[in-house]
């Protein structure tokens, strides 16, 4: 009669020892990885949204804005993008939407904190014409998680969207200003234009 051969006890412990230190030591980055990719899972939101109010202002030949939500169908006044934003029909030039009907689209974040959404001081909402350009100067919108520096939007005047990973470990300061990707403190700063 042929003899079962099975796993001895120290085998399955050394087996197991193995696997709880993978997953230790796994984990952490498994962890990093899940949050690099929600990072970049709503920048690409937003980019795409832009996109689309673009589309929308040259398609519809009327003009769209895309403005950071308050979470009750209006604009906040601010530059700062966390919570979400809303795409709406913007023929009358207003800051809010002039009613529900004119809301494209909404987008409202869940946030727990570590995620910043940050545009260019004095810029809180994009307005597209209806030949695509972007109404007013170059826009910046910073996406920051733990007060550091992530990706970036950039919408420039003739509408051109483009985004970017920041792969340095920069800080997200209100108190910089953004050339080429990269931040810039307000007393080092050059006034040059953004390329």
């Amino acid at each position: 009669m042929p003899s079962s051969r099975g796993y001895t006890l120290p085998e399955l412990l050394i087996t197991m020892a193995l696997i709880a230190l993978l997953t230790a030591i796994g984990l952490p980055f498994f962890k990093q990885t899940l949050e690099r990719q929600r990072l970049e899972n709503k920048m690409h939101l937003l980019s795409s949204q832009f996109a689309g109010a673009r589309l929308a202002a040259i398609t519809q030949q009327t003009p769209v804005s895309v403005c950071p939500s308050r979470g009750d169908n209006k604009c906040r006044q601010d530059s700062n993008w966390s919570n979400g934003w809303i795409t709406y029909r913007d023929s009358s030039r207003k800051p809010q939407p002039i009613s529900s009907k004119a809301i494209l689209y909404q987008e409202q974040i869940t946030n727990n904190g570590s995620l910043s959404i940050i545009s260019t001081s004095g810029r809180p909402r994009v307005r597209f014409l209806p030949d695509g350009r972007n109404a007013g100067s170059n826009i910046s919108i910073r996406f920051c998680n733990n007060d550091r520096l992530f990706g970036l939007i950039v919408i420039n005047n003739l509408g051109r969207i483009r985004s970017q990973r920041i792969l340095n470990t920069q800080t997200c300061s209100t108190d910089q200003k953004i050339k080429n990707g990269l931040t810039i403190p307000k007393t080092s700063q050059k006034e040059t234009p953004f390329q």
